[in-house]
């Protein structure tokens, strides 16, 4: 972690600091046996789904 925090890469040192900012959440990420996989699936279906109908293409479940 220190490495990528002192790294010449501003987009490692970027996510370096925004994973120190959230370490208590990206430990209990590792950690916990939960996902949101399956909410995150419902929601892009949803998403999908009303773009057809407002685009006026058929809606496939």
């Amino acid at each position: 972690m220190k490495q990528a925090e002192h790294s010449g890469l501003v987009e490692i040192r970027s996510f370096a600091r925004s994973i120190r900012q959230n370490v208590e959440a990206v430990e209990q990420a590792l950690r916990l046996p939960w996902s949101n996989g399956q909410v995150e699936g419902q929601i892009h279906r949803l998403k999908m789904l009303k773009s057809k109908c407002s685009t006026g293409e058929k809606a496939r479940a």
